[in-house]
């Protein structure tokens, strides 16, 4: 064990659950622990049952550890042994508890809680302490970030052991490991969130990484429709999201037997975004709107509340576009690695059709900046988004407009903010703490520097970085995790940053708060600590 690695902050909205990599996962069926308000109380949540059951450890003063599926406070101590169980060592106070649902029994200062239908009397036998000792072997996975004071050192525990608490076995149409946002409230596989989060995972368990990208394919319809999320059961969804999983792919697991088995896949889902997102025939593709205009205008987007969809009309998307470009140039990359010429050359002129249409028709020269085409009144949109740095990524920008955009990072009028980069820029109307209306998300912040990278503004790229990294592990020191977002000038506390309307400060439901255990944010925050430090290799 890795002591220096282990989590000792216990906060709110902290999950505990059972991992995929040290049993056999339940999706419907698996016990959820969480954090409430008042200091070591939980609720336990089952997917089936209503969120009844409440119980507490004593306070304490003594060190804490705090992992995903184990914590210790003081003298007393809890072990998730498999999905249903939770074994508790010392006192625990059950304040209700569902009695149809759920079973108790005690032995000695041992009690166990499970799911009634499943409950295993004999895990009472278990040798507590060596159960405990298993569990925070995790710490043995983590490779060199090159970390050397404590905080640093105990978000990075707390990173990749909540990681390890979002990863699923096989089950249903998954033959391997896939991946959730959290376990609670997404609980499903979701594209965005299955890449986003193997980004880390590929340097602790490059295999699992590679199932939890590939997995998506599972999700695939006969029609090459990858469904934006899904169940094991598989769910029939007629929109997707980020096209990003040959990208996610090329960084976890490029090798010629993983792409030959995916290769069609990803050619067929390509395809069915350009006949299906192409609402005007020029080759340019549009985002399908949602239904619920106020608090999910373009779900499909993954940023659903972005002032970019106010308008309530069609436009091509800045960020659809270069994603697919994106793919397109990969696509290219994989063909050749397969012996396919024509094929080969047809992902590339797609990819240079994207870059040439992305930088006629997105470049918006009043705000020196890329932004959405507005279809109904045909015009840019005035809207500066973190998405009009995408161009930078999927090498479409002119070297001109790069440095233009480079120039934003700094600008404190418009992205410039102490932790960049706002979801919107602050000269915007629009701009508010509210989700993606202001506040800052880490998958555009890491989009945005490979982007500034690959253009050559390495020091705009590591600032991003650096001043990303900063952010969490101050928010883990202060909050116990790694949340959606985070206040550009680094004032409000995540918890009480607005989510789709004002904040709702406690409850289970976080519609109206931010998710304070989110994969991809731990995700990002690892990869960018090792790209900061040049560790890990596989970078």
């Amino acid at each position: 064990m890795k002591s220096q690695f282990l989590p000792d902050v216990w906060y709110q909205d902290q999950l505990l659950t059972a991992s995929g990599l040290d049993c056999k996962t339940d999706y419907n069926n698996m016990l959820t622990l969480f954090a409430l308000k008042e200091r070591f109380r939980y609720r336990v949540v089952l997917p089936t049952a209503e969120p009844l059951t409440v119980f507490a450890i004593p306070d304490t003063d003594e060190k804490l550890i705090v992992c995903s599926d184990c914590a210790v406070f003081g003298k007393n101590a809890l072990v998730l042994p498999d999905a249903y169980h939770v074994l508790f060592r010392g006192e625990v106070n059950f304040e209700c508890i569902d009695e149809a649902m759920y079973h108790v029994e005690k032995a000695g200062e041992m009690t166990l809680f499970g799911v009634k239908n499943f409950f295993n009397a004999e895990l009472l036998k278990t040798d507590f302490d060596a159960l405990l000792a298993k569990k925070l072997e995790f710490t043995e996975e983590i490779p060199d970030f090159g970390a050397a004071d404590s905080d640093t050192c105990t978000a990075i525990g707390r990173a990749w052991s909540q990681l390890r608490g979002h990863i699923y076995s096989a089950e249903g149409i998954y033959p391997g490991y896939f991946a959730t946002p959290d376990r609670w409230p997404h609980r499903a596989c979701w594209i965005m969130d299955s890449v986003y989060q193997a980004l880390a995972v590929r340097y602790f368990k490059k295999d699992v990484a590679t199932d939890m990208v590939t997995a998506l394919l599972n999700q695939q319809r006969e029609d090459g429709l990858i469904v934006q999320s899904s169940t094991p059961e598989f769910t029939k969804r007629n929109i997707t999201q980020q096209p990003i999983i040959a990208w996610g792919l090329e960084k976890c697991d490029p090798s010629v037997e993983t792409v030959a088995k995916a290769y069609m896949h990803l050619a067929g889902y390509l395809e069915w975004n350009m006949r299906h997102r192409d609402f005007t025939g020029i080759g340019l593709l549009s985002w399908m709107f949602s239904s619920s205009p106020h608090d999910c205008a373009c779900g499909e987007s993954g940023m659903d509340n972005s002032p970019r969809f106010d308008c309530g009309c069609a436009q091509y998307a800045v960020d659809l576009n270069c994603f697919m470009s994106k793919e397109c140039e990969v696509m290219a990359k994989f063909a050749e690695m397969l012996n396919l010429p024509a094929e080969a050359e047809y992902w590339q002129e797609q990819h240079e059709r994207f870059n040439d249409l992305i930088e006629e028709y997105f470049w918006n020269e009043e705000k020196q900046f890329y932004t959405d085409f507005d279809l109904m009144h045909y015009w840019k949109s005035p809207v500066m988004a973190v998405s009009g740095f995408m161009p930078l990524f999927c090498g479409a920008a002119s070297k001109e407009h790069a440095a233009a955009i480079a120039a934003h990072v700094s600008n404190k009028e418009t992205f410039g903010t102490k932790y960049p980069l706002p979801s919107v820029s602050l000269s915007d109307p629009a701009f508010e703490l509210d989700m993606w209306r202001g506040p800052v998300w880490h998958i555009f912040n890491y989009i945005a520097a490979e982007g500034l990278e690959r253009y050559g503004y390495c020091d705009e790229a590591d600032h991003i970085r650096r001043q990303t990294v900063e952010m969490q592990i101050k928010n883990y020191r202060e909050f116990g995790g790694f949340y959606e977002f985070f206040d550009p000038a680094g004032v409000v506390p995540p918890g009480k940053i607005n989510r789709k309307g004002p904040n709702v400060p406690e409850g289970l439901s976080t519609l109206h708060r931010a998710v304070h255990d989110y994969g991809w944010s731990a995700s990002i925050f690892l990869d960018m600590l090792a790209k900061l430090n040049k560790k890990c290799g596989n970078i």
